[in-house]
């Protein structure tokens, strides 16, 4: 019997049992975009591609459907006026922040620098902190001209009423006026003061919907003694309300800073509790409070904490709850 010797020679192998040469990347990448041999494209016939993309187009289709139903269920949840969560249950709280205008043009500093001076610079910066107080009652403009010139029709055309102290009790579907013209020595006609070197500081509270304050009452003994203090202090020749007010109070952040602020007034001198709720009413006007510097110190960088009073609004000024600081310079002539 012959046996037949399969030594290899050469690295080749003798008896009929030699390897194609391996592919090269180019060859193996062409192979696998299309194989002619088998009949595919990218390892898969035509048959198995269109039943994939069938399978993926109905999935998808019911992705997009079963998202679209939980959606729409979901909107039927929610009420379009009011948040779904209010006061203790939002991120808001149950206590209000506060912020003042004119705000700086300098977005991170809290300074209102009030130049005095006729550079052209100096006049500049007097304008841009008029135009910020203007810019901000300008929305209060439009929404008394929008409902002027709306029709009678009932329950469309808001009704604006006076919430001052000789109103203190506000009809039902009603809003409170914000009278543009009452701020005395802090109106649009003195330039809020600035060209004076008397300026006046916008305060107000931010809106969270359906809260409601507890006002102090200034004849109650037990009414923080803080607040009757800078009542009695600041606002004695004042006709001041004693009840359903919030009050505002604004006192330099140390005894230093007091003692250059020099006397202020504010106009109006609290805010009415009528202006609350507020429920997402159109229409709506935010109360506000002009507080006016008559002689700080000149050339002296003095800062300000101002407060607003009620039971329901805790007082944290680090976290401008109840509380607003902020810094005025008024240059020397």
């Amino acid at each position: 019997m012959t046996v037949i010797d399969e030594k290899t020679t050469d690295g080749l192998a003798i008896g009929g049992n030699s390897k194609p040469p391996p592919k090269g990347k180019m060859e193996s990448f062409m192979e696998f975009m299309y194989d002619s041999k088998q009949g595919t494209v990218m390892g898969r016939t035509g048959i198995s591609w269109l039943q994939i993309i069938a399978f993926y187009i109905f999935f998808y289709c019911f992705l997009a459907g079963f998202f679209s139903s939980v959606m729409v269920l979901f909107l039927q949840t929610l009420d379009v006026h009011y948040p779904a969560r209010q006061l203790k249950h939002s991120k808001l709280g149950v206590h209000p922040g506060m912020g003042f205008r004119p705000h700086p043009t300098d977005f991170e500093s809290s300074l209102i620098w009030i130049k005095t001076g006729d550079r052209d610079d100096q006049t500049k910066a007097r304008i841009e902190y008029t135009k910020g107080l203007n810019d901000y009652f300008e929305g209060y403009n439009k929404n008394y001209e929008t409902a002027s010139n709306m029709t009678l029709e009932a329950g469309q055309r808001p009704v604006y009423v006076d919430c001052s102290l000789e109103n203190p009790n506000k009809p039902d579907h009603t809003l409170c006026k914000v009278d543009l013209n009452a701020f005395g020595s802090c109106g649009n006609n003195t330039g809020y003061g600035y060209n004076i070197g008397q300026p006046c500081v916008l305060l107000k509270l931010n809106r969270i919907v359906n809260w409601l304050p507890e006002s102090f009452d200034l004849n109650d003994p037990n009414t923080p003694k803080e607040l009757k203090d800078w009542v009695a202090a600041h606002l004695s020749n004042t006709t001041m309300p004693t009840k359903n007010q919030v009050y505002v109070t604004c006192d330099g952040e140390d005894l230093v800073d007091q003692e250059k602020m020099g006397q202020v007034s504010l106009h109006p001198p609290s805010i009415s509790a009528s202006f609350f709720p507020y429920t997402n009413q159109p229409f709506y006007l935010s109360p506000v409070v002009m507080i006016q510097f008559h002689n700080p110190e000149r050339g002296v960088m003095i800062d300000v904490v101002c407060k607003a009073w009620a039971k329901r609004i805790e007082r944290n000024v680090n976290q401008q709850l109840g509380a607003v600081r902020f810094s005025i310079l008024v240059d020397r002539p």
